[in-house]
Protein backbone atom coordinates (compact mmCIF):
# COMPACT_ATOMS: atom_id res chain seq x y z
CA UNK A 1 0.00 0.00 0.00
CA UNK A 2 2.76 2.45 0.98
CA UNK A 3 6.31 2.05 -0.29
CA UNK A 4 9.50 3.59 1.12
CA UNK A 5 11.08 5.79 -1.55
CA UNK A 6 14.51 7.43 -1.37
CA UNK A 7 14.22 10.35 -3.76
CA UNK A 8 17.52 11.88 -4.86
CA UNK A 9 17.49 15.70 -4.87
CA UNK A 10 19.38 15.45 -8.15
CA UNK A 11 16.44 13.60 -9.70
CA UNK A 12 14.12 16.46 -8.74
CA UNK A 13 16.53 19.01 -10.22
CA UNK A 14 16.75 17.00 -13.45
CA UNK A 15 12.94 17.24 -13.76
CA UNK A 16 12.92 21.02 -13.36
CA UNK A 17 11.59 23.36 -16.03
CA UNK A 18 15.08 24.88 -15.96
CA UNK A 19 16.32 21.58 -17.46
CA UNK A 20 13.29 20.27 -19.41
CA UNK A 21 10.92 23.19 -20.09
CA UNK A 22 8.43 21.15 -22.11
CA UNK A 23 7.49 18.26 -19.82
CA UNK A 24 8.41 19.40 -16.32
CA UNK A 25 4.88 20.11 -15.11
CA UNK A 26 3.35 16.77 -16.17
CA UNK A 27 6.37 14.84 -14.83
CA UNK A 28 6.07 16.57 -11.45
CA UNK A 29 2.32 15.95 -11.27
CA UNK A 30 2.81 12.23 -12.00
CA UNK A 31 5.45 11.99 -9.30
CA UNK A 32 3.30 13.86 -6.75
CA UNK A 33 0.38 11.53 -7.44
CA UNK A 34 2.44 8.35 -6.99
CA UNK A 35 4.05 9.66 -3.80
CA UNK A 36 0.74 10.90 -2.36
CA UNK A 37 -1.05 7.62 -3.01
CA UNK A 38 1.66 5.04 -2.41
CA UNK A 39 4.88 6.67 -1.21
CA UNK A 40 6.69 7.39 2.02
CA UNK A 41 9.79 9.53 1.49
CA UNK A 42 12.79 8.12 3.33
CA UNK A 43 16.03 10.10 3.12
CA UNK A 44 19.34 8.24 3.29
CA UNK A 45 20.81 10.49 5.98
CA UNK A 46 20.99 14.01 7.33
CA UNK A 47 23.25 15.11 4.48
CA UNK A 48 20.58 14.18 1.97
CA UNK A 49 17.96 16.11 3.95
CA UNK A 50 20.25 19.15 3.85
CA UNK A 51 20.83 18.74 0.11
CA UNK A 52 17.08 18.49 -0.44
CA UNK A 53 16.42 21.68 1.54
CA UNK A 54 19.22 23.47 -0.32
CA UNK A 55 17.61 22.46 -3.61
CA UNK A 56 14.25 23.89 -2.54
CA UNK A 57 15.99 27.14 -1.66
CA UNK A 58 17.84 27.52 -4.97
CA UNK A 59 16.24 29.67 -7.67
CA UNK A 60 19.01 28.69 -10.06
CA UNK A 61 18.09 24.98 -9.87
CA UNK A 62 14.29 25.17 -9.55
CA UNK A 63 11.82 27.78 -10.70
CA UNK A 64 10.05 29.84 -8.03
CA UNK A 65 6.79 27.99 -8.78
CA UNK A 66 8.50 24.60 -8.41
CA UNK A 67 10.00 25.64 -5.09
CA UNK A 68 6.54 26.63 -3.82
CA UNK A 69 4.88 23.40 -5.01
CA UNK A 70 7.59 21.15 -3.56
CA UNK A 71 7.46 22.94 -0.20
CA UNK A 72 3.68 22.56 -0.06
CA UNK A 73 3.94 18.91 -1.03
CA UNK A 74 6.53 18.16 1.65
CA UNK A 75 4.38 19.87 4.30
CA UNK A 76 1.52 17.58 3.25
CA UNK A 77 3.72 14.47 3.48
CA UNK A 78 5.09 15.53 6.87
CA UNK A 79 1.57 16.01 8.21
CA UNK A 80 0.90 12.41 7.20
CA UNK A 81 4.13 11.26 8.98
CA UNK A 82 5.42 10.05 5.62
CA UNK A 83 8.85 11.70 5.68
CA UNK A 84 11.77 10.13 7.53
CA UNK A 85 15.33 8.84 7.38
CA UNK A 86 17.02 5.46 7.10
CA UNK A 87 17.74 3.76 10.41
CA UNK A 88 20.64 3.41 10.70
CA UNK A 89 21.53 6.27 8.38
CA UNK A 90 23.47 5.43 5.23
CA UNK A 91 27.10 6.49 4.89
CA UNK A 92 26.36 8.32 1.65
CA UNK A 93 23.35 10.31 0.60
CA UNK A 94 21.73 9.24 -2.65
CA UNK A 95 22.68 12.63 -4.10
CA UNK A 96 26.37 11.70 -3.56
CA UNK A 97 26.22 8.50 -5.61
CA UNK A 98 28.41 8.56 -8.72
CA UNK A 99 29.53 4.95 -9.23
CA UNK A 100 28.11 1.45 -8.69
CA UNK A 101 30.43 1.14 -5.72
CA UNK A 102 28.78 4.21 -4.20
CA UNK A 103 25.34 2.78 -4.86
CA UNK A 104 26.19 -0.53 -3.23
CA UNK A 105 27.70 1.24 -0.23
CA UNK A 106 24.60 3.39 0.12
CA UNK A 107 21.87 0.76 -0.29
CA UNK A 108 23.09 -2.84 -0.25
CA UNK A 109 22.61 -3.28 3.50
CA UNK A 110 18.94 -2.25 3.47
CA UNK A 111 16.85 -5.02 5.04
CA UNK A 112 13.43 -3.56 4.18
CA UNK A 113 11.95 -2.78 0.77
CA UNK A 114 12.93 0.57 -0.72
CA UNK A 115 12.95 2.21 -4.15
CA UNK A 116 15.89 4.52 -4.83
CA UNK A 117 15.01 7.15 -7.45
CA UNK A 118 18.01 8.45 -9.38
CA UNK A 119 18.27 11.12 -12.07
CA UNK A 120 17.96 9.53 -15.50
CA UNK A 121 21.43 10.62 -16.59
CA UNK A 122 23.05 8.87 -13.62
CA UNK A 123 20.87 5.78 -14.03
CA UNK A 124 21.94 5.40 -17.66
CA UNK A 125 25.60 5.72 -16.72
CA UNK A 126 25.26 3.01 -14.04
CA UNK A 127 23.04 0.69 -16.11
CA UNK A 128 23.99 1.51 -19.73
CA UNK A 129 22.35 -1.57 -21.26
CA UNK A 130 19.01 -1.15 -19.46
CA UNK A 131 16.38 0.83 -21.36
CA UNK A 132 13.53 0.04 -18.92
CA UNK A 133 15.12 2.15 -16.15
CA UNK A 134 14.19 -0.32 -13.42
CA UNK A 135 16.90 -2.46 -11.82
CA UNK A 136 17.07 -4.72 -8.79
CA UNK A 137 20.16 -3.98 -6.71
CA UNK A 138 19.24 -6.58 -4.07
CA UNK A 139 16.05 -8.47 -3.23
CA UNK A 140 14.96 -5.45 -1.14
CA UNK A 141 16.29 -2.54 -3.19
CA UNK A 142 14.92 -1.34 -6.54
CA UNK A 143 16.61 1.40 -8.58
CA UNK A 144 14.42 3.58 -10.78
CA UNK A 145 14.02 7.05 -12.26
CA UNK A 146 11.05 9.43 -11.79
CA UNK A 147 9.59 8.30 -15.14
CA UNK A 148 9.95 4.58 -14.42
CA UNK A 149 8.80 4.69 -10.76
CA UNK A 150 5.15 3.75 -11.56
CA UNK A 151 6.32 0.58 -13.32
CA UNK A 152 8.34 -0.85 -10.42
CA UNK A 153 7.07 -4.08 -8.85
CA UNK A 154 6.51 -2.49 -5.44
CA UNK A 155 4.36 0.34 -6.81
CA UNK A 156 2.55 -1.97 -9.23
CA UNK A 157 1.67 -4.36 -6.39
CA UNK A 158 0.45 -1.48 -4.23
CA UNK A 159 -1.78 -0.23 -7.05
CA UNK A 160 -3.11 -3.74 -7.75
CA UNK A 161 -3.93 -4.29 -4.07
CA UNK A 162 -5.93 -1.06 -3.93
CA UNK A 163 -7.74 -1.79 -7.20
CA UNK A 164 -8.74 -5.23 -5.92
CA UNK A 165 -10.10 -3.82 -2.65
CA UNK A 166 -11.36 -7.17 -1.37
CA UNK A 167 -10.14 -10.17 0.59
CA UNK A 168 -12.23 -13.32 0.08
CA UNK A 169 -13.84 -15.34 2.82
CA UNK A 170 -11.26 -17.38 4.72
CA UNK A 171 -8.42 -14.86 4.40
CA UNK A 172 -6.44 -14.60 7.64
CA UNK A 173 -7.01 -11.25 9.29
CA UNK A 174 -3.29 -11.17 10.15
CA UNK A 175 -2.55 -11.09 6.41
CA UNK A 176 -5.00 -8.22 5.94
CA UNK A 177 -3.30 -6.33 8.76
CA UNK A 178 0.13 -6.75 7.17
CA UNK A 179 -0.95 -5.71 3.69
CA UNK A 180 -3.51 -2.98 4.38
CA UNK A 181 -3.62 -1.69 7.95
CA UNK A 182 0.02 -1.91 9.05
CA UNK A 183 1.52 0.40 6.38
CA UNK A 184 -0.91 3.12 7.50
CA UNK A 185 -0.97 2.47 11.25
CA UNK A 186 2.79 2.49 11.71
CA UNK A 187 2.90 6.10 10.49
CA UNK A 188 -0.07 7.33 12.53
CA UNK A 189 -0.58 9.21 15.77
CA UNK A 190 -4.28 10.02 15.31
CA UNK A 191 -6.65 7.26 14.24
CA UNK A 192 -10.43 7.51 14.01
CA UNK A 193 -12.75 4.52 13.72
CA UNK A 194 -16.34 5.31 12.72
CA UNK A 195 -18.68 2.32 12.87
CA UNK A 196 -22.20 2.32 14.28
CA UNK A 197 -21.96 -1.34 15.31
CA UNK A 198 -18.32 -1.53 16.43
CA UNK A 199 -19.17 -2.62 20.03
CA UNK A 200 -21.90 -5.17 19.21
CA UNK A 201 -19.73 -8.29 19.38
CA UNK A 202 -18.21 -7.14 22.65
CA UNK A 203 -21.66 -6.47 24.08
CA UNK A 204 -22.88 -9.91 23.05
CA UNK A 205 -19.88 -11.60 24.68
CA UNK A 206 -20.48 -9.72 27.92
CA UNK A 207 -24.19 -10.61 27.90
CA UNK A 208 -23.29 -14.32 27.57
CA UNK A 209 -20.88 -13.93 30.53
CA UNK A 210 -18.29 -16.18 29.03
CA UNK A 211 -14.93 -15.35 27.47
CA UNK A 212 -14.75 -15.23 23.69
CA UNK A 213 -12.67 -17.85 21.88
CA UNK A 214 -10.57 -15.08 20.32
CA UNK A 215 -10.39 -11.26 20.42
CA UNK A 216 -13.18 -9.63 18.46
CA UNK A 217 -12.47 -7.16 15.66
CA UNK A 218 -12.23 -4.09 17.92
CA UNK A 219 -9.97 -5.73 20.51
CA UNK A 220 -7.81 -7.18 17.77
CA UNK A 221 -7.53 -3.90 15.86
CA UNK A 222 -6.76 -1.84 18.98
CA UNK A 223 -4.08 -4.30 20.07
CA UNK A 224 -2.46 -4.16 16.64
CA UNK A 225 -2.49 -0.36 16.72
CA UNK A 226 -1.13 -0.43 20.28
CA UNK A 227 1.75 -2.61 19.09
CA UNK A 228 2.65 -0.82 15.85
CA UNK A 229 1.48 2.81 15.74
CA UNK A 230 3.68 5.76 16.67
CA UNK A 231 4.11 6.38 20.42
CA UNK A 232 1.48 8.66 21.91
CA UNK A 233 -1.25 7.68 19.46
CA UNK A 234 -4.81 8.83 20.15
CA UNK A 235 -7.63 6.59 18.90
CA UNK A 236 -11.20 7.87 18.58
CA UNK A 237 -14.03 5.34 18.34
CA UNK A 238 -17.24 6.94 17.04
CA UNK A 239 -20.36 4.82 17.31
CA UNK A 240 -24.05 4.63 18.13
CA UNK A 241 -25.05 5.63 21.66
CA UNK A 242 -28.30 6.45 23.41
CA UNK A 243 -29.44 2.82 23.38
CA UNK A 244 -30.08 0.46 26.27
CA UNK A 245 -26.99 -1.58 25.37
CA UNK A 246 -23.81 -1.87 27.43
CA UNK A 247 -22.07 0.63 25.14
CA UNK A 248 -25.13 2.86 24.99
CA UNK A 249 -23.30 5.61 26.86
CA UNK A 250 -19.75 6.88 26.46
CA UNK A 251 -18.86 5.78 30.00
CA UNK A 252 -20.44 2.39 29.32
CA UNK A 253 -18.37 1.97 26.16
CA UNK A 254 -15.16 2.75 28.07
CA UNK A 255 -16.11 0.32 30.84
CA UNK A 256 -16.98 -2.39 28.32
CA UNK A 257 -13.61 -1.90 26.65
CA UNK A 258 -11.76 -2.04 29.97
CA UNK A 259 -13.53 -5.28 30.90
CA UNK A 260 -12.74 -6.96 27.58
CA UNK A 261 -9.26 -5.70 26.71
CA UNK A 262 -6.06 -5.67 28.78
CA UNK A 263 -3.56 -3.97 26.48
CA UNK A 264 -0.31 -3.75 28.44
CA UNK A 265 2.41 -1.32 27.42
CA UNK A 266 2.23 0.10 23.91
CA UNK A 267 1.74 3.04 21.59
CA UNK A 268 -1.80 4.19 22.36
CA UNK A 269 -1.97 7.09 24.81
CA UNK A 270 -5.74 7.35 25.01
CA UNK A 271 -8.92 6.02 23.45
CA UNK A 272 -11.84 8.41 23.13
CA UNK A 273 -15.22 6.68 22.89
CA UNK A 274 -17.82 9.05 21.47
CA UNK A 275 -21.21 8.80 19.81
CA UNK A 276 -24.80 9.85 19.55
CA UNK A 277 -28.26 8.57 18.68
CA UNK A 278 -28.52 6.98 15.22
CA UNK A 279 -32.13 7.61 14.29
CA UNK A 280 -33.62 6.62 10.95
CA UNK A 281 -33.43 9.66 8.70
CA UNK A 282 -31.41 11.54 11.31
CA UNK A 283 -28.46 12.24 9.04
CA UNK A 284 -26.00 9.97 10.80
CA UNK A 285 -23.49 8.23 8.48
CA UNK A 286 -24.07 4.70 7.27
CA UNK A 287 -20.67 4.08 5.67
CA UNK A 288 -17.94 2.96 8.05
CA UNK A 289 -14.31 3.96 7.92
CA UNK A 290 -10.95 4.10 9.65
CA UNK A 291 -8.97 7.31 9.18
CA UNK A 292 -5.21 7.41 9.67
CA UNK A 293 -4.18 11.06 10.01
CA UNK A 294 -5.43 14.06 8.04
CA UNK A 295 -5.91 12.62 4.55
CA UNK A 296 -5.43 8.84 4.50
CA UNK A 297 -8.27 6.44 5.25
CA UNK A 298 -9.98 3.13 4.55
CA UNK A 299 -13.70 2.96 3.83
CA UNK A 300 -14.93 -0.41 5.13
CA UNK A 301 -18.07 -1.16 3.16
CA UNK A 302 -19.48 -4.03 5.25
CA UNK A 303 -17.86 -2.87 8.48
CA UNK A 304 -14.85 -3.98 10.47
CA UNK A 305 -16.77 -6.87 12.05
CA UNK A 306 -15.87 -9.02 9.06
CA UNK A 307 -12.57 -9.29 10.97
CA UNK A 308 -14.15 -10.48 14.23
CA UNK A 309 -12.64 -13.95 13.76
CA UNK A 310 -9.09 -15.06 12.90
CA UNK A 311 -10.29 -15.49 9.28
CA UNK A 312 -12.71 -13.37 7.26
CA UNK A 313 -16.28 -14.63 7.30
CA UNK A 314 -19.08 -13.85 4.85
CA UNK A 315 -19.39 -15.00 1.23
CA UNK A 316 -18.47 -11.56 -0.15
CA UNK A 317 -15.38 -11.28 2.05
CA UNK A 318 -13.91 -8.06 3.44
CA UNK A 319 -14.23 -5.08 1.10
CA UNK A 320 -12.38 -1.79 1.56
CA UNK A 321 -11.63 1.36 -0.40
CA UNK A 322 -8.38 3.29 0.04
CA UNK A 323 -8.66 7.08 0.24
CA UNK A 324 -5.49 9.13 0.06
CA UNK A 325 -6.40 12.73 -0.72
CA UNK A 326 -8.67 15.50 0.54
CA UNK A 327 -11.34 14.75 -2.06
CA UNK A 328 -11.73 11.22 -0.69
CA UNK A 329 -11.23 11.90 3.01
CA UNK A 330 -13.04 15.20 3.59
CA UNK A 331 -16.50 13.56 3.36
CA UNK A 332 -15.38 11.14 6.08
CA UNK A 333 -14.33 14.02 8.32
CA UNK A 334 -17.74 15.60 7.68
CA UNK A 335 -19.40 12.38 8.86
CA UNK A 336 -17.22 12.32 11.98
CA UNK A 337 -18.22 15.89 12.78
CA UNK A 338 -21.88 15.01 12.37
CA UNK A 339 -21.46 12.52 15.20
CA UNK A 340 -19.28 14.70 17.43
CA UNK A 341 -21.35 17.88 17.00
CA UNK A 342 -24.79 16.31 17.31
CA UNK A 343 -26.95 17.70 20.12
CA UNK A 344 -27.01 14.28 21.81
CA UNK A 345 -23.29 13.56 21.42
CA UNK A 346 -21.29 12.30 24.39
CA UNK A 347 -17.73 11.13 24.93
CA UNK A 348 -15.49 9.52 27.52
CA UNK A 349 -11.76 8.81 27.50
CA UNK A 350 -9.76 5.74 28.46
CA UNK A 351 -6.21 6.78 29.37
CA UNK A 352 -3.51 4.16 28.82
CA UNK A 353 -0.35 6.19 29.46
Amino acid sequence: MLVDIDLSPNAIEEMSARRVPGGAKSARQRLFRILSAHGSIVFSNGLEVRAFNELLGSTTRLTVEEQKLWREFMIHMQRENRVGKFRPEAVLGLHQVVTMSDLNQQLSTRSSDVIAVLPRELYQSLFPEDDVEIAGLTSNVTIATPDSLPGTDLISKAVALVERGNFPEGTRREDIWEQVFFPLARRSRNITILDRYIFRRMEEAQALRRPAQHPDHLQWLLQKIHSHALPGTVVRVLTEMGTGRAAGTAEGAVQLLQNAWQPGTGSIREIVCAGTVWERGGGMPHNRHIRFGPSTALSCVEGVDRLCRPSVYGSDGFTWVYKWNAEGVNPMITNENRVLNDASAQSSTLNLS
